[in-house]
């Protein structure tokens, strides 16, 4: 009675009953129960929507293979799977925050519509890479920006190089007629102590760290100068065996960076002065490289400036180093289209020339 009751009170009438039990009964004898190798594609997406949706039906009526398919998704996933699954629901929530940021309406849905592998491709290639690697890249970019120090050793091959190509620059000009009178004018003064002090016989035993320094400079000076000076070739290549042998045994008297400081001033100087118009690319060399010494020079007075011997450098000194090599990277700018102009020029050459009166020793 209490059956027949709730029959009743039920939003079925006994005809539409009788209807649906006779349709379930057709449809279990018209779709007989799926194997389970495809209960084991259907779970892995590997079968068409067509099949997909009468295996739902059949599941829908079928309670054995109903939890034969349970059973089967109960299986612990592999590796490989988890991981799709984790990186899945991040890009799910990370494209849920970013839809509700922004204002532009995200895609909802794939223009893909298998569950196959090309719907497991172009979600690995939306979600999973272009999106999210393109944030993590912008944030690897500040990182870098903002974490990296100028290395401890200036002497990288790059900028060796760049310095190098300067002089073969310079030299160029020498070769073509220049007049090597146009190259050092104005540069006796300084050039002439620099050849008496440059790895002279008592370098061996500095005064001081400050010395040691000068001396290095002036030395570097003296290797640049040669190569315009001078047409013994023999006596240049004597020269640099000389200077090479003290880079590579690490003498603690030989300042490395301030000897190719000193060529690179040389050379700056002889460009600045010369008449000839030098191209775009030898100037965005000397922006690049006045840079690096700016950034060189400015770290070491942070950290209160120390030599290989644990004496101090004058701070004044560093200071009116680092302001000189500044105002040389403003003064060249960004030559990207055209060269530096002569009133540029001759500004640089300025400051060149009071790097050279403070460091050379009168």
């Amino acid at each position: 009675m209490q059956k027949q009751n709730d029959f009743q009170n039920s939003d079925y009438t006994e005809s539409q009953f009788f209807r649906y039990a006779l349709n379930v009964t057709r449809t279990l004898e018209s779709t007989p129960c799926p194997s389970s190798n495809d209960l084991a594609a259907l779970i892995d997406g590997k079968m068409d929507e067509k099949k997909r949706n009468e295996i739902f039906l059949h599941l829908d009526q079928c309670p054995d293979c109903y939890h034969e398919w349970l059973n089967l998704s109960a299986i612990k996933p592999s590796i490989l799977y988890r991981l799709l699954s984790f990186f899945t629901l991040y890009s799910s929530l990370f494209f849920r925050s970013v839809s509700e940021l922004f204002p532009w309406k995200m895609r909802k849905q794939s223009p893909v519509k298998d569950f196959g592998i090309f719907h497991l491709l172009y979600m690995v290639r939306k979600r999973w890479i272009v999106f999210p690697g393109a944030v993590m890249a912008c944030l690897l970019i500040i990182f870098i920006n903002t974490n990296i120090k100028p290395p401890d050793s200036l002497l990288s091959p790059l900028i060796l190089l760049m310095i190098d190509e300067s002089g073969r620059e310079m030299q160029s000009l020498y070769n073509k007629g220049t007049d090597p009178r146009e190259l050092l004018h104005g540069s006796e003064s300084w050039l002439h102590s620099s050849r008496h002090y440059g790895f002279s016989s008592d370098l061996s035993n500095p005064a001081n760290a400050e010395e040691n320094f000068r001396r290095s400079f002036m030395a570097g000076v003296q290797a640049a100068s040669r190569q315009f000076s001078t047409r013994d070739v023999k006596d240049t290549e004597e020269y640099f065996k000389t200077v090479t042998a003290r880079k590579e045994s690490q003498d603690e008297n030989f300042f490395a960076e301030e000897f190719e400081l000193g060529r690179w001033i040389f050379f700056l100087v002889s460009a600045s002065l010369s008449n000839s118009e030098l191209s775009p690319d030898f100037w965005n060399r000397q922006r690049k490289i006045s840079e690096l010494y700016f950034d060189r020079y400015n770290q070491k007075i942070d950290q209160t400036m120390q030599t290989s011997n644990n004496s101090l450098l004058p701070e004044k000194l560093q200071k009116s180093l680092t302001a000189r090599i500044e105002n040389i990277h403003k003064f060249i700018g960004e030559p990207d289209k055209q060269t530096v102009s002569r009133k540029n020029c001759r500004k640089i050459a300025l400051e060149a020339n009071n790097i050279l009166k403070m460091l050379v020793i009168q």
